[in-house]
């Protein structure tokens, strides 16, 4: 099993090459926290990594949201759904202990594989509805 770390990057890549061309401002956030006695660049960087892809994911859902044919693909809704739930999972918390950030990174790896997996054939899937 690889660590959830290369997942993040993973899912981060798969939002940034369905989201490339998509201009315009990146301003939701997840603000989330961690307060745990762990390596604070790595947190940060993290969390970073997570909320960029949060931001581009929100504008992509806002720009095909005005094509109600491009939303009705199934694996477009797929893929809202299912980062939509990895998000939600750090979505304004503040992580305070330990465990509590260990059953995160649990509960994002396998939200973050479902969702990986799911935004692979929703890029497909645009890439046929574009041509």
């Amino acid at each position: 099993m690889k660590p959830p770390h290369y997942l993040i990057f993973l899912f981060n890549f798969i939002l940034f090459s369905t989201c490339q061309d998509i201009p315009g401002p990146l301003e939701p956030s997840l603000n989330c926290k961690i307060l745990v006695p762990v390596q604070k660049s790595l947190t940060d960087t993290w969390l970073r990594v997570l909320d960029d892809a949060y931001k581009k994911f929100t504008t992509f859902v806002e720009k095909w949201a005005s094509s109600t044919d491009a939303l009705s693909l199934k694996k477009v809704g797929e893929f809202q759904v299912a980062a939509n739930h990895c998000f939600d999972v750090l979505k304004g918390r503040t992580v305070t202990k330990i465990e509590e950030l260990e059953t995160t990174m649990k509960t994002l790896n396998v939200g973050l594989r479902k969702a990986i997996s799911i935004g692979v054939c929703a890029v497909g899937e645009l890439a046929t509805y574009s041509t």
